[in-house]
């Protein structure tokens, strides 16, 4: 035999025994954890300091009230896959993994959803995320997001599946949406303003943190423009010595700062 040819048998032996280690391996694993059955499930859920859309328990009975039969269940017969997609199609998880330990605890980390804004209706709220998946909210669920609140034009059935049906429902949610993300990223007035309003008419109005003054946006586009016009309002008006007090400011028009006070509306 040659010398290439005794290197050759030589790897195909050691290949076969490193294959026969792992199958061995596997079927005293697979055995090991038909005898060990599931008692309990371990949740974590990410960036839960900052949103609480989700909590450990409500996951974890989620969970086994979809997954029958989970807690007692020989680890070798859990679908892993099942539960994260069992938990994946929740609304306010965004992605999950799950993996088993031979404790016999099922461990799962969650991520939620990431809302950007949050709509207040007087009957009920929801937050939504840049996807505009609409998630419906609950006295356990918090996250610190903008909230615009009044005559929120989506009705109460379009969230409970997580999206709005209507058309122009969305249309007017992704463009207040986008207005809600632009004024919250703005250098200036990010951290000034307290409240966004829809009125019965549909217009937005701002309010800001200082002043008595309300000021009206209208439709939720060139968010830009009216943030200049909004600033130019406290540099050139506001800022006289003989300023008058207004308490509507309308920024509607291009190029134009309309003020008046409650008794001239």
């Amino acid at each position: 035999m040659s010398h290439d040819w005794k290197h050759t048998a030589i790897r195909i032996s050691v290949g076969l025994l490193l294959t026969g280690v792992l199958l061995a391996t596997y079927f005293l694993g697979k055995k090991e954890y038909s005898a060990i059955r599931c008692k309990d499930v371990i949740v974590k859920v990410d960036d839960s300091l900052t949103i609480r859309l989700v909590t450990e328990q409500s996951v974890k009975e989620y969970l086994t009230s979809e997954y029958k039969g989970l807690i007692g269940m020989p680890l070798s017969d859990i679908d892993l896959m099942k539960v994260e997609k069992i938990l994946d199609n929740q609304i306010s998880i965004s992605s999950s993994n799950a993996y088993l330990r031979n404790n016999g605890l099922l461990h799962v980390n969650v991520t939620q959803v990431r809302p950007t804004v949050r709509f207040q209706t007087s009957g009920c709220g929801f937050y939504c995320n840049s996807k505009g998946t609409l998630i419906p909210a609950q006295s356990s669920f918090y996250a610190d997001v903008p909230i615009i609140d009044g005559h929120i034009p989506i009705d109460s059935a379009d969230f409970s599946t997580g999206y709005p049906t209507d058309s122009t429902a969305v249309e007017w949610m992704r463009n207040t949406m986008r207005m809600a993300e632009e004024i919250s990223s703005h250098p200036v007035w990010g951290d000034a303003i307290s409240q966004i309003h829809c009125d019965e008419s549909g217009d937005l109005i701002i309010v800001t943190k200082v002043g008595k003054e309300k000021f009206i946006f209208g439709e939720p586009k060139h968010t830009d423009a009216k943030l200049h016009r909004m600033q130019l309002y406290y540099e050139a008006i506001a800022a006289q010595e003989d300023a008058k007090e207004y308490d509507i400011v309308d920024l509607r028009f291009d190029k134009q700062i309309i003020c008046r006070t409650n008794e001239q509306k």
